[in-house]
């Protein structure tokens, strides 16, 4: 084959180090160790010989290749396209040599991730083999590309995760990609008849270029089902003819005038969220819908799982309007799926309690039925709570915080109306922390004490000799990390916080499950006691004490039984 481009990235790291090796002595805390064993010092961590000095020279490494002194590293990445008169391919090669300090053999790895396009099948390939420099037990494969997925970016993958293994000892050096686009630039232009899609170096284009020379008719929108699983195959072209569109909906299972005239306008192709709606509301229903809400729902980007519900149960033809009105919301990204999906749980359990109606149709009135069917739901099955805190530490703790031209307000998250309020505005788990002891949750909001725009924030309540508040978690929406916009206003927080400490008590919680209250304090058991106890437990921290509810019914609330609707 005739070699049109190839690109070289290759690196040799030379770890010189000295004749000895150091040893880290500790002393043991005698405090601790109450079974008086294996008194006096000892050391940690694995012997090696002590670094001087990194060369990065190819003259160095060559030098010293014997030198027991060395550990070396040689890497080597090259690609390169090649071409003939039945085929062009596109080939990585990894190769990579290393020798440790003190060692007489070197160990040498080998890899080669390649694409093929042949011209005269009119079809891509891409393989791999491992191990090429050996003679034996060489590892291969190849596989004909259904175009299921992005060849192209998977190859793209693969170039950065050895490029960055090439240059792992040196990581000043960055990434570029400009290397693989020549690569994958020349092995395109060099396709004979090739038509470019508009992403002119990627997937597309060379699935298109082997469309359209079989002949098949493609659709304007018809990069919006490439990639996509499962593609068709040349025996579903026999089958079903030749027009791209007509074949993608057979393999789909999708029929209709209607459904047809929906895909040849979608930009993103979603089957799987539209045959969970079919199930879910039925295909009569669905068909009925605008074809704007039919291109909503083939072009979501959100996974059908939360559609695992019997929507026949209901009834009401009021009630699937105002349910499928939620849906829409869902699929715009702009209600949590798991967050439907426990709607319609509360909806089934609840009736066993109550005669409830769905009536919400907007994401204000979904939110306030969500947190009135959470509420109601904790009420029957898992219990309402209200954590108590000091009033002098909670007032102080609560005033607004100015900074750089902006306020915040801290709010203790104290009801469980309030831990549900944050859970589904950030649309994390912090509803499932109202019954952790030590748990101290403050909502850090932005411009409003109601603002949607704000941090989850975990203070824990521990104790050695005095009680401590430690910030363990601040978390935005979705647990994303915060932009830098927080960073100067969290260590005021953590100051109001520790210089407060002094005047917070451990939290009382109330507790309420059907008709049945009670309140509960709680305190700090020290395991230390417990564990001397036990001789085998002969490892422990002195400061291991556990903040724990003294009524052990609040983690036992679901042991007490609530009537349903028809024991009444």
């Amino acid at each position: 084959m005739t070699e049109l481009l190839s690109k070289r990235f290759e690196t040799f790291v030379s770890l010189e180090h000295h004749d000895f090796n150091e040893l880290t002595f500790t002393e043991e805390q005698d405090d601790l160790n109450i079974f008086s064993l294996s008194n006096g010092r000892f050391w940690e961590g694995r012997l090696s010989f002590s670094l001087k000095q990194k060369h990065t020279s190819k003259e160095v490494f060559e030098e010293n290749f014997k030198n027991p002194l060395y550990n070396l590293f040689h890497r080597r990445m090259t690609g390169v396209v090649a071409a003939d008169d039945e085929r062009i391919t596109l080939k990585f090669f990894l190769y990579s040599r290393n020798r440790r300090p003190d060692e007489k053999f070197v160990r040498i790895t080998t890899n080669c991730v390649y694409m093929t396009y042949n011209f005269k099948k009119n079809c891509l390939y891409t393989g791999i083999v491992n191990g090429y420099h050996k003679k034996k037990k060489v590892n291969k494969s190849v596989k004909i590309v259904s175009f299921s997925n992005d060849t192209v970016n998977d190859l793209l993958g693969k170039y950065i995760t050895w490029f960055h293994f090439v240059h792992e000892n040196l990581p000043e050096k960055k990434t570029t990609k400009n290397g693989f686009y020549d690569l994958l630039s020349t092995f395109i232009d060099n396709i004979p008849g090739v038509v470019y899609d508009n992403e002119k170096y990627g997937t597309k284009t060379i699935h298109k270029t082997i469309l359209t020379k079989k002949n098949i008719k493609l659709s304007d929108n018809w990069s919006s089902f490439s990639c996509h699983f499962p593609q068709p195959k040349a025996k579903d072209f026999k089958k079903y003819g030749d027009r791209y569109l007509n074949v993608i909906m057979e393999i789909n299972g999708l029929k209709g005038d209607k459904i047809r005239r929906v895909l040849h306008k979608i930009k993103n192709f979603n089957p799987l969220v539209y045959h969970k709606a079919v199930r879910f509301f039925g295909k009569d229903y669905l068909l009925g819908k605008s074809d704007d809400e039919l291109q909503n729902i083939f072009e979501t980007t959100c996974m059908g799982d939360f559609l695992n519900m019997n929507f026949a149960s209901i009834h009401s033809k009021k009630e699937r309007n105002c349910i499928f009105e939620i849906f829409k919301l869902v699929i715009n990204d702009e209600i949590n799926p798991q967050t439907f999906a426990d709607h319609f749980i509360f909806y089934t359990n609840l009736k066993n309690y109550e005669n409830i109606k769905w009536t919400s149709t907007t994401y204000d009135e979904f939110r306030e039925e969500h947190l009135n069917w959470t509420e109601l739901n904790d009420f029957y099955t898992k219990g309402t709570f209200d954590r108590i805190y000091n009033d002098k530490f909670e007032s102080e703790v609560t005033k607004p915080i100015f900074t750089d031209g902006k306020t915040f307000y801290p709010v203790i998250l104290k009801s469980s109306s309030e831990y549900n309020d944050e859970s589904f505005i950030q649309s994390n788990c912090v509803k499932g922390y109202i019954k952790r002891p030590d748990a101290l949750i403050v909502s850090l909001r932005k411009d409003s004490p109601d603002s949607k725009e704000r941090a989850t924030i975990e203070f824990r309540i521990s104790f050695d000799t005095v009680i401590e508040l430690k910030r363990v978690q601040t978390l935005g929406r979705f647990n994303k990390s915060l932009t830098l916009e927080w960073d100067n206003i969290l260590p005021i927080l953590d100051k109001r916080i520790n210089d407060l400490v002094y005047t917070f008590d451990t939290p009382k919680i109330k507790c309420k499950i059907g008709y049945i209250e009670f309140t509960s304090e709680s305190k700090f058991v020290d395991y230390n006691k417990i564990r001397l106890n036990r001789p085998l437990m002969r490892f422990y921290d002195s400061s291991d004490n556990s903040l724990e509810w003294e009524d052990k019914r609040v983690n036992n609330i679901n042991d007490i039984a609530i009537p349903l609707l028809e024991e009444f």
